[in-house]
């Protein structure tokens, strides 16, 4: 049991869940949680800064980063990045990221 409830970050419907190990005084409070991982998408990133290295520094700006989703690791969607990120629970996620690119200035991304 130990190995399925360490494994996470788990989904459901694409939705992150908590598994707990059950007992028969289980609480469903919140107890000493923390942080959750949550899928943040990109629209129309430019595709110069998809990259996996250039990815992980984009998620590192909410969080600790976990995951890009297969489509985009393989570059094969271009509309949109999905990355799974480690947040705080009261963390606020923010609309637009201002990313600095050496070669065209200032851009802004849409979260």
């Amino acid at each position: 049991m130990a190995k399925v409830v360490d494994a996470g970050p788990w989904y459901f419907d694409n939705k992150p869940i908590i598994v707990k190990p059950w007992s028969t005084n289980v609480s469903l409070e919140r107890d000493g949680l923390s942080s959750v991982p949550i899928w943040i998408k990109l629209p129309g990133l430019k595709l110069h800064l998809s990259p996996t290295p250039m990815l992980s520094k984009l998620a590192s700006v909410f969080g600790r980063p976990l995951y890009t989703d297969m489509m985009t690791s393989i570059r094969n969607r271009l509309d949109y990045a999905r990355l799974c990120v480690k947040i705080g629970i009261e963390a606020e996620l923010p609309k637009v990221i201002i990313i600095r690119d050496l070669n065209r200035g200032l851009i802004e991304q849409q979260v």
